[in-house]
């Protein structure tokens, strides 16, 4: 199969999408210059300045698939954050009538990378390689929940990402690594829990077929 690779980092700041700001419920936030061009692709997060405001906001825009999308997520106690990658928003729209200031960012750490999914017809054994840039500290994760399955779907904010696959220079690790694994998950990611830089993780698999 041709490699599959994913990135995360550098860690996002609040407001490079939309600079914080009186918003009214159901008008658009005014969007910074980035707002149209987001590379790699990252979860959007939305803060209230009063840290209190309860509501739900609209997001429209591309996300990691280069495909058209939109999501309403939920701010509690002042914070809200997208299920989905974007890597462009083209509207970010309350629902609610905010009390405070209201901004939106890629967001601060911790951060994922986009999900690698696996072949299931193919054989299992997985090829991994991690290289880091700058400083970070980063876990190699894998789910075999699945939110596309056509029986058991599980909510992608409900999968659980779990290392014990992975070898422990895989967890919580400032170093490249290169390993294999045995048994093929159904979905592999990158977790970034702190530091100022970036990882790649490459993903190779046995004898799958190219479609």
């Amino acid at each position: 199969m041709r490699p599959i690779m994913v990135t995360v980092g550098p860690p996002g700041a609040a407001g490079n999408i939309a600079a914080a700001q009186a918003a009214t419920a159901q008008v658009a936030l005014t969007l910074a210059a980035g707002a149209a061009n987001i590379s790699p692709a990252v979860q959007v997060q939305i803060t209230s300045a009063s840290g209190t405001d309860a509501g739900q906001f609209y997001i429209a825009g591309v996300d990691s698939f280069a495909t058209s999308h939109g999501e309403t997520v939920t701010m509690t106690a002042g914070g809200a954050l997208t299920t989905a990658k974007f890597s462009s928003i083209n509207r970010i729209v309350p629902l609610f009538q905010p009390t405070g200031n209201i901004s939106a960012g890629t967001p601060t750490l911790p951060t994922t990378s986009s999900m690698v999914y696996t072949d299931s017809w193919a054989d299992a054994p997985l090829g991994i390689q991690v290289v880091v840039s700058g400083t970070v500290n980063y876990t190699v994760q894998h789910s075999f929940d699945d939110p596309n399955d056509p029986i058991s779907p599980v909510p992608l904010a409900s999968m659980y990402w779990g290392t014990d696959l992975v070898p422990a220079g895989a967890i919580g690790s400032a170093a490249g690594i290169s390993f294999s694994i045995a048994t093929a998950p159904v979905y592999m990611r990158l977790l970034l829990s702190s530091g100022t830089g970036s990882a790649r993780m490459t993903v190779s698999q046995y004898n799958t077929v190219e479609g």
